[in-house]
Protein backbone atom coordinates (compact mmCIF):
# COMPACT_ATOMS: atom_id res chain seq x y z
CA UNK A 1 0.00 0.00 0.00
CA UNK A 2 1.17 3.48 -0.47
CA UNK A 3 -0.09 6.18 1.05
CA UNK A 4 -0.14 9.60 -0.84
CA UNK A 5 -0.62 13.17 1.09
CA UNK A 6 -2.33 15.09 -1.63
CA UNK A 7 -3.33 13.54 -4.65
CA UNK A 8 -4.44 10.09 -4.73
CA UNK A 9 -2.20 7.81 -5.85
CA UNK A 10 -1.55 3.98 -5.74
CA UNK A 11 1.15 1.70 -7.01
CA UNK A 12 0.02 -2.04 -7.07
CA UNK A 13 2.52 -4.19 -6.27
CA UNK A 14 4.87 -1.75 -3.75
CA UNK A 15 4.70 -1.04 -0.50
CA UNK A 16 6.05 2.24 1.25
CA UNK A 17 4.47 5.64 1.63
CA UNK A 18 4.29 8.46 -0.68
CA UNK A 19 4.15 11.74 0.57
CA UNK A 20 3.50 14.45 -2.17
CA UNK A 21 4.98 17.59 -1.53
CA UNK A 22 2.34 19.68 -3.68
CA UNK A 23 -0.32 19.49 -0.19
CA UNK A 24 1.50 18.78 2.34
CA UNK A 25 3.91 21.50 3.45
CA UNK A 26 3.76 20.76 7.41
CA UNK A 27 3.62 17.41 9.45
CA UNK A 28 2.74 16.82 12.92
CA UNK A 29 4.91 13.57 14.11
CA UNK A 30 3.51 11.73 17.17
CA UNK A 31 6.05 8.99 17.88
CA UNK A 32 7.87 8.13 21.00
CA UNK A 33 10.60 5.83 18.95
CA UNK A 34 13.35 8.33 18.70
CA UNK A 35 15.28 6.48 16.17
CA UNK A 36 12.12 6.22 13.94
CA UNK A 37 10.78 10.05 14.78
CA UNK A 38 14.60 10.68 13.07
CA UNK A 39 14.48 9.29 9.81
CA UNK A 40 11.18 10.04 8.98
CA UNK A 41 11.80 13.83 10.37
CA UNK A 42 15.37 13.33 7.98
CA UNK A 43 13.26 11.92 4.94
CA UNK A 44 10.23 14.66 5.06
CA UNK A 45 12.79 17.50 5.62
CA UNK A 46 14.63 16.47 2.85
CA UNK A 47 11.58 16.90 0.22
CA UNK A 48 10.70 20.29 2.06
CA UNK A 49 7.69 19.34 4.22
CA UNK A 50 8.06 20.85 8.20
CA UNK A 51 8.12 18.66 11.00
CA UNK A 52 6.85 18.85 14.20
CA UNK A 53 7.56 16.13 16.44
CA UNK A 54 6.09 15.28 19.41
CA UNK A 55 6.80 12.77 21.76
CA UNK A 56 3.76 12.13 23.84
CA UNK A 57 0.12 12.58 23.65
CA UNK A 58 -0.22 15.18 25.51
CA UNK A 59 2.54 17.24 24.36
CA UNK A 60 0.59 16.67 20.83
CA UNK A 61 -2.31 18.04 22.16
CA UNK A 62 -0.73 21.13 23.23
CA UNK A 63 0.59 21.60 19.70
CA UNK A 64 -2.15 20.42 17.60
CA UNK A 65 -4.46 23.22 19.41
CA UNK A 66 -1.83 25.68 18.44
CA UNK A 67 -1.10 25.05 15.37
CA UNK A 68 -2.40 23.55 11.75
CA UNK A 69 -1.40 20.92 10.45
CA UNK A 70 -1.65 19.03 6.83
CA UNK A 71 -1.16 15.49 7.84
CA UNK A 72 -0.56 13.82 11.53
CA UNK A 73 1.81 10.50 11.41
CA UNK A 74 0.56 9.02 14.51
CA UNK A 75 2.41 6.39 16.47
CA UNK A 76 -0.32 3.64 17.35
CA UNK A 77 1.11 3.02 20.43
CA UNK A 78 2.54 6.38 21.72
CA UNK A 79 3.83 5.97 25.22
CA UNK A 80 2.38 2.22 26.08
CA UNK A 81 -0.53 2.13 25.22
CA UNK A 82 -3.15 2.68 22.02
CA UNK A 83 -5.62 3.88 24.01
CA UNK A 84 -3.68 7.37 24.35
CA UNK A 85 -3.55 7.35 20.53
CA UNK A 86 -7.34 6.09 19.77
CA UNK A 87 -8.16 9.21 22.04
CA UNK A 88 -5.85 11.97 20.35
CA UNK A 89 -7.51 10.61 17.23
CA UNK A 90 -10.81 10.91 18.39
CA UNK A 91 -10.21 14.11 19.69
CA UNK A 92 -8.93 16.06 16.59
CA UNK A 93 -11.83 14.52 14.86
CA UNK A 94 -14.42 15.57 17.11
CA UNK A 95 -12.70 19.36 16.75
CA UNK A 96 -13.35 19.01 13.09
CA UNK A 97 -9.43 18.24 11.70
CA UNK A 98 -10.39 16.83 8.10
CA UNK A 99 -7.14 16.80 6.84
CA UNK A 100 -4.85 13.41 6.28
CA UNK A 101 -3.97 11.17 9.62
CA UNK A 102 -1.40 8.35 9.06
CA UNK A 103 -1.17 5.66 11.70
CA UNK A 104 2.22 4.02 11.93
CA UNK A 105 2.78 0.84 13.84
CA UNK A 106 4.86 -2.27 14.30
CA UNK A 107 1.72 -4.34 14.81
CA UNK A 108 -1.29 -4.81 12.22
CA UNK A 109 -4.12 -4.97 14.78
CA UNK A 110 -2.74 -1.49 16.29
CA UNK A 111 -3.32 -0.38 12.79
CA UNK A 112 -6.53 -1.78 12.39
CA UNK A 113 -8.29 -0.50 15.47
CA UNK A 114 -6.32 3.27 14.29
CA UNK A 115 -8.31 2.77 11.39
CA UNK A 116 -11.37 1.96 12.46
CA UNK A 117 -11.38 5.65 14.60
CA UNK A 118 -10.76 7.66 11.92
CA UNK A 119 -7.50 6.91 10.62
CA UNK A 120 -7.32 7.00 6.60
CA UNK A 121 -3.99 5.06 6.66
CA UNK A 122 -1.67 2.73 8.28
CA UNK A 123 1.77 1.98 7.73
CA UNK A 124 4.23 -0.50 9.47
CA UNK A 125 6.99 0.95 11.19
CA UNK A 126 9.53 -1.19 9.17
CA UNK A 127 8.15 -0.14 6.40
CA UNK A 128 8.68 3.31 7.27
CA UNK A 129 12.05 2.54 8.02
CA UNK A 130 12.92 0.51 4.95
CA UNK A 131 11.18 2.71 2.55
CA UNK A 132 11.62 6.29 3.33
CA UNK A 133 14.85 6.48 2.05
CA UNK A 134 14.58 5.54 -1.19
CA UNK A 135 11.28 7.24 -1.92
CA UNK A 136 12.24 10.82 -1.07
CA UNK A 137 15.99 11.26 -2.84
CA UNK A 138 15.47 14.33 -5.10
CA UNK A 139 14.87 13.64 -9.01
CA UNK A 140 17.77 12.95 -10.78
CA UNK A 141 18.35 15.63 -13.49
Amino acid sequence: MFVAFGDVCSFKGRKGAVFMTNKVRKVLLVDDDQAISEAIKEALMRVGIKVVHAETVESAENIFDEHSFDAVLLDANVNGGIDNSVRFLGKMRNNGYLGMVVGISGCDDSNTVLRQHGAQRCISKMSVVRNLWGLFKPDQA
